[in-house]
């Protein structure tokens, strides 16, 4: 079946008033910015979102195509929603199971940089009615608990959960590519590990999407964002 990319934004997706729900109305579109390469100047870098899970043969696998939100309208075809990704939320033998999501930011500037991350949920039921398909959005009072590589890792640095305040992320520390100009890669959200999952209907599934954002060092947090001080620490940048 012919595949068709959404080109316009129809709908964008719109955060109620508090971001500690995460109650997340209407249809994320395409965000092609989570899934490229975002470039100010010398500071560059890239989300890559997909799927690890083990086959019948007990085997690793990695997932990272044909993992974006398509859906069919009919009469029209099938779209796809760049940047959006497709997380199963029933069934643990998907290997777009929830547990499976990893993702890794590849860093790719040369001068030292902070960068942080939004992630944007938003559940959908699924349905059929006078044999016809349907895809509505659903109110989500809580977050989908990913194992983010947040300050409960014990790790630093680390990422500085601050979505209730303004959505995002905040990676604790400078960033900046290898001294051999490879990327330095860094951990965003990992293996789910041990941590339990209520699994939904099968009706239900999530879409998925990333903005990240990167600026120099030196005043950018300040000039790019307007956060005179760290989130994390209330320090001076």
């Amino acid at each position: 079946m012919k595949t068709k990319n959404l080109t316009k934004m129809v709908i964008t997706f719109i955060l109620l008033a508090s971001l500690a729900a995460v109650s997340i109305a209407g249809w994320l579109t395409n965000m092609n910015t989570s899934n490229n390469q975002v470039t100010l100047g010398a500071v560059n870098v890239e989300i890559v979102a997909y799927f690890e899970y083990y086959d019948e043969f007990n085997v690793l696998q990695q997932k990272t195509t044909d993992i974006e939100y398509s859906y069919e309208v009919e009469g029209q075809g099938t779209f796809t929603k760049l940047g959006i990704y497709r997380v199963n939320l029933s069934n643990p033998d998907n290997p777009q199971f929830v547990k499976n999501l990893r993702v890794n930011i590849n860093v790719m500037s040369n001068v030292d940089s902070y960068m942080r991350v939004g992630v944007y949920e938003q559940l959908t039921l699924s349905y059929i009615s006078g044999g016809k398909s349907y895809e509505v959005a659903i109110t989500q009072p809580n977050r989908i608990p990913f194992h983010y590589m947040d300050e409960g890792d014990a790790m630093n640095p680390y990422f500085y959960d601050n979505r209730d305040n303004d959505g995002f992320f905040y990676y604790t520390n400078t960033v900046k590519r290898n001294p051999d100009t490879t990327p330095n890669t860094i951990t965003f959200v990992a293996d789910f590990g041990s941590t339990l999952f209520n699994l939904y209907d099968t009706s239900y599934s999530l879409q998925l999407g990333f903005i990240i954002e990167a600026v120099q060092s030196i005043e950018g947090p300040v000039i790019n964002w307007g956060l005179p001080n760290r989130p994390w620490d209330d320090g001076a940048w």
